[in-house]
Order: structure tokens, then sequence, then C-alpha cells
């Protein structure tokens, strides 16, 4: 019985891990959604004033109240800004090339998903070469579909490989009419998390864990800590007493004067004796 429970314990371990975050949209996608969705990113080196990514990352997208969802696999999401918190595209580049009958079965997916939104359909790449080589990289190899403000995209891209000639790429993108009413990122910004989430370090240096599990909360940050140990007055020193002396040994200062009365003691004994002896016995 002990091993039944175990076991189970264990595939529900395994099948929490091998949850993937639900890219919920409807006709906008925000930060806050982003983060809300139950993704980590972490500011990209160098542009941390317009990007954070997650490496490694796979995620659903799941389109209004539809019960379809459609299976974005792993690769580099990014995720980018141009005016304030504003999230003006998701990006994602997958990691692994597929065969070209694989992405026909993905772009059918896409475009069941969206129907009823699709703008353009898509053209497999193709072959340019006997071996498998096939031309990607061209817009006709997307399919899109437009939702409001937003264009939506799944394509592919040349993996240069012969079984699996293709990587597959996928994008959310803010597509303006003309300039937004937003103020335009300062040189000095960088990428904050969203409201409710600050608490969540995007230096990927730092390693923050996902909400519930934060073992900060309630506490002030190590950083606001060690600032205030920093800054504290020590306190002033208790002046130490000075050292007592060493006891001065007075003993040889007087040793002459012990030895002549000693010497003298015995004298008055010596002559108190011979007085005794010569007087006359009675």
């Amino acid at each position: 019985m002990k091993r039944i429970i175990l076991f189970v314990l264990l595939l529900g371990q395994i099948c929490c891990a091998a949850e993937i975050p639900t890219l919920h949209f409807d006709d906008r996608v925000t930060w806050k959604q982003v983060f809300d969705s139950g993704f980590r990113p972490k500011h990209l080196e160098g542009s941390e004033r317009s990007m954070c990514v997650c490496l490694n990352q796979s995620f659903w997208v799941k389109f209004k109240d539809r019960d379809l969802k459609f299976r974005v696999d792993d690769g580099r999401a990014a995720f980018s800004f141009y005016y304030d918190d504003f999230l003006s595209m998701i990006w994602h580049q997958g990691s692994q090339a597929i065969t070209l009958e694989e992405g026909k079965r993905r772009a059918d997916e896409f475009k069941k998903v969206f129907d009823g939104y699709i703008t353009q359909e898509i053209t497999m790449p193709r072959l340019i070469d006997p071996s498998g080589l096939v031309d990607a990289n061209n817009d006709e190899n997307n399919i899109k579909a437009r939702v409001g403000e937003y264009r939506i995209t799944y394509g592919f891209d040349n993996s240069m490989g012969k079984e699996k000639p293709i990587i597959p790429h996928f994008y959310i993108t803010w597509s303006f009419p003309g300039m937004p009413d937003m103020r335009l990122k300062d040189a000095g910004d960088v990428v904050r998390p969203p409201k409710g989430y600050e608490w969540y370090s995007l230096d990927p240096k730092v390693s923050t864990p996902d909400p519930g599990t934060n073992p900060k909360a309630g506490k002030k940050p190590e950083i606001e800590e060690a600032t205030a140990e920093s800054t504290r007055i020590p306190r002033r020193e208790r002046p130490q007493a000075p050292a007592r002396p060493a006891a001065v040994d007075n003993s040889r200062r007087y040793w002459p004067l012990w030895m002549g009365l000693i010497a003298l003691l015995g004298l008055g004994g010596f002559l108190l004796k011979v007085r005794l002896s010569r007087s006359p016995r009675g």
C-alpha cells in the first residue's frame, strides 16, 4: 500500500513538472497577462530597456473562449517593449527542427484555433534539392491571423537539415496604424515587472521563486537589510581602563636594613649571655 501511495505522489510531481504556461489571448495581451499565465522572463543582457526572454520555453495559446489550444514547442520566447511597459511583441523562435509533414500539421492546428480570423494561408517551403533541403524564410511560408490591433503569425525558417528541414517560429505583434499615445521609453529606462509582481527580479543572475514559494514574502529584502546595516552608526567604543602598573618588589630595597637588625639582635643576645655567666651564684 505504501508503494502505491509513493507511486501516486511521484506521478503527481512529474505531471506538475510537465505543466507549461497557457497564454490566454482574447483581443490583446499585456505584460501582466504574461506573468499571470506563468511565464518568468529575465532581462536580455545588453537590451534590458527593451526586451526580456525565456529560454527553453514552451507554452499553449488559448484564443478567446474556444476549447482548442495551439501548442508552441521549446524555444526562446522574447518580449519586446518600445513605449513604457507596453508589450508590443511576443516572439518565439523554436529550437527543434521538424519535418515538412509535422510543419503542415501544426499549421493546420493554428488555422483551427484562429478560424474566422485568418488573413493569409500558408504555402509550405518548397524542395530545392532532392536530398531534402527546402527554401524557407519567405513570407508565404507563414500563416497569419488578425485580431483587432494584433497580428498573429506562425511559420518556418530553414534548419539546413535534410530529414527535418524547417524550424518553426511564432509571433504576436501589435500592429498599430499610427504612433500610439504613450511615452517613448527613455534611454535609462529598463523593463520592470508588472504590477503585483514587484517582488520578482528580472536580473538573470538572480533566481527568484515562483509565487507561493517566495521565501522572502513578508520580509524585507536582503539588500535593504544590508543597506540598513551598512549605514548604521557604530557605537562609540568604551575607552579601556589603563593597565595597572606591575607591583614593585621593595624587598630588595630594605634587605641591608634587615641584615643589620638581625646582626644587632644577635650581638645583644651574646652580650647578655656573657654578663649572666660572670655574675656570682648565690
